[in-house]
């Protein structure tokens, strides 16, 4: 029910901004300087306000944070669980699904590959 009383509110209001606005209009009288910089001012506090807002929510949370992790006691990690998670490590190999379908090549490319010669003579070549 609010909702609706707020979109009839903000209909009336808007209804009565659009009828000065045409009434200016037919008189041919451009808005009055001071009330537009007012009301352009009132927009960038009510901007300026909730940015501050939404900056102290999130700083406190941050600083709520912190003090939290300094406050509690630290978890203290069971040896066993560190051990168990090692072993699982060390035990499982993963492969991906597309490694059966990749050949496999029983070469060494560096030892196939000609020697390229090294010089800095240039009477001998090429500078590589």
């Amino acid at each position: 029910m609010s909702d609706d009383k707020q979109k009839s509110d903000h209909s009336d209001g808007l209804a009565n901004a659009v009828r000065k606005a045409y009434e200016a209009k037919l008189e041919g009288v451009a808005p009055d300087f001071d009330a537009t910089w007012n009301a352009a001012q009132t927009r960038f506090q009510g901007r300026k306000r909730r940015y501050r807002l939404v900056s102290a929510v999130a700083a406190s949370i941050v600083i709520f944070s912190i003090v939290l992790n300094f406050l509690l006691p630290g978890q203290s990690q069971d040896p066993a669980d560190s051990e168990l998670a090692a072993m699982m490590m060390v035990s499982i190999q993963w492969e991906a699904p597309s490694d059966s379908l990749l050949p496999e090549y029983d070469f060494d490319i560096y030892q196939d590959l000609p020697e390229i010669i090294n010089t800095t003579d240039l009477t001998r070549g090429l500078l590589l």
